[in-house]
């Protein structure tokens, strides 16, 4: 059982091809820490794991070699031998063998398994959005994994829930890769992930890596563009894409001779950069707007959108994940949640001073209770889930932005008053009041200086209008 456990070995026509069952140690499931079940394939001295929906802790797996199990671990045992067995079915079958070949048929039918249960939140999650605020666009309720829809179809909230095998080869890849964001509970940069996929799928369905070339990438910017996206936003799906790629070669189920991008190739591309900042005078008028005291929602907009301005321009998730144990007496220190994963061996701390108004804004929207423990403004709560966090950020973040459109028409400000702009417009000050940019990348908390110049490149665009002007200033001679 157990040399049956650990491989068969086989040859196929003169190649070595080695097929083994294993406990997939590189993803491990947050929830439950189990690992997936994979049928591992080695072909070249070169090794792929091929993870299936089954999943089981690691003194499980060790088990698996025993005779008595149990009736749960037995069933699971069971599919992961019909795995390997239809993986030796395919192989036997095939012509000249590849990875990718393989992969598409063995996720081309469904495998004789017991489908996974998704988990169930039974118990009644911890409402976070109760801002002490009314109007239009307050929090709604948004159920747990409920079914949300693009375009003509309906996808589980809970994205490790698709059957991806049904959508294609490439959609597989997606699929595989969002189970671990997911389980990483990185919920916003899965969503970046699937909405990319879904776009790549109507443009070309049942997708197949060999179809993405340069030209299919050139042809796929163009509709896009005709269908009214920006180049930043092509950039950020294209991006995505190359990422898929990068896995898969590193993973060995492709060849880098498949690799569209770069010199010669296809070039992602850069969006222009918009000058999104506030002038000085548009954040006085801000400052000095009095709410409409019939209206919360103007107040508590307002004064969040100054809280970001003041906090280095950290963006609406770092404000709503703020708690107080974050204060260290007249100061924040915090890690920023988007770079939590990117930074794991070298995080990099933001430090904000906790000025007079942030101080009064705390006390005037904050939870009373002031527990190190306890979040500062009661958007989150401790014990809901990684999805329910989503959308109560991106609920808190409409708010802010709606409001804020809504006084900024009052005071006759043209430019867009979002959750964006207090970033680039914090930036902006800090360029202008003689601020290096080494002193405004670590109050971003970026890692590459070339990340913060990206920010400036755009904002000192009034400057270039007055030297511009100095090449006609001949026309002022005598």
């Amino acid at each position: 059982m157990l040399g049956t456990l650990l491989g068969t070995f086989f040859n196929f026509l003169a190649m070595e091809i080695t097929i083994a069952r294993i406990l997939d140690k590189r993803r491990m499931r947050k929830k439950d820490e189990t690992y997936p079940l994979a049928i591992r394939v080695t072909y070249d001295r070169v090794p792929v794991p091929f993870p299936l929906d089954l999943y089981v802790t690691e003194d499980d797996f060790k088990k698996f070699s025993k005779p008595k199990i149990g009736k749960v671990l037995l069933s699971i045992r069971e599919q992961h031998i019909q795995a390997e067995m239809r993986a030796k079915e395919i192989i036997r079958n095939m012509g000249t063998f590849t990875f990718q070949a393989f992969r598409e048929e063995f996720f081309k039918e469904k495998l004789a398994l017991k489908k996974r249960i998704p988990s169930r939140h039974t118990s009644k999650q911890i409402e976070a959005s109760n801002l002490a605020v009314t109007g239009k666009l307050s929090l709604t309720s948004v159920k747990e994994g409920r079914n949300k829809k693009y375009g003509r179809k309906h996808f589980d909230r809970i994205r490790s829930n698709i059957n991806y095998v049904e959508m294609g080869p490439v959609a597989v890849a997606f699929g595989e890769y969002i189970k671990i964001l997911e389980s990483q509970d990185r919920i916003g940069t899965c969503e970046n992930y699937f909405t990319t996929l879904r776009s790549l799928l109507a443009f070309k369905n049942n997708l197949r890596f060999e179809d993405i070339t340069p030209a299919f990438l050139f042809e796929y910017e163009k509709w896009m563009i005709a269908k009214g996206n920006s180049y930043t936003t092509i950039g950020i799906y294209t991006r995505v894409v190359r990422a898929v790629f990068n896995i898969e070669i590193q993973d060995g189920r492709l060849s880098q001779k498949c690799y569209p991008f770069g010199r010669r190739k296809y070039v992602i591309p850069t969006g222009a950069n918009v000058k999104k900042a506030l002038d000085l005078s548009d954040i006085k008028k801000i400052y000095d707007y009095v709410p409409d005291p019939a209206n919360a929602n103007e107040g508590y907009a307002r004064d969040i959108w100054l809280f970001g301005y003041y906090s280095n321009g950290i963006n609406s998730k770092d404000i709503a994940c703020l708690k107080y144990k974050n204060i260290d007496e007249s100061f924040i220190i915090l890690t920023r949640e988007k770079t939590k994963f990117s930074t794991r061996t070298k995080p990099r701390n933001i430090v904000i001073y906790i000025n007079e108004d942030m101080q009064a804004i705390m006390c005037r929207w904050g939870n009373k209770d002031k527990d190190p423990n306890n979040y500062i403004f009661p958007v989150l709560s401790d014990g809901i889930s990684a999805h329910r966090k989503y959308e109560l950020v991106q609920g808190f973040t409409a708010i802010i932005n709606g409001w804020m459109r809504t006084i900024a028409q009052k005071l006759g400000i043209q430019k867009k008053v979002t959750t964006m702009a207090w970033r680039h417009t914090f930036a902006t000050i800090m360029k202008k009041s003689g601020a290096s940019t080494e002193y405004i990348q670590e109050a971003f908390g970026h890692t590459s200086v070339r990340t913060t110049e990206n920010y400036l490149d755009s904002f000192d665009l009034e400057t270039k209008k007055i030297q511009a002007k100095n090449l006609t200033a001949f026309k002022d001679l005598n």
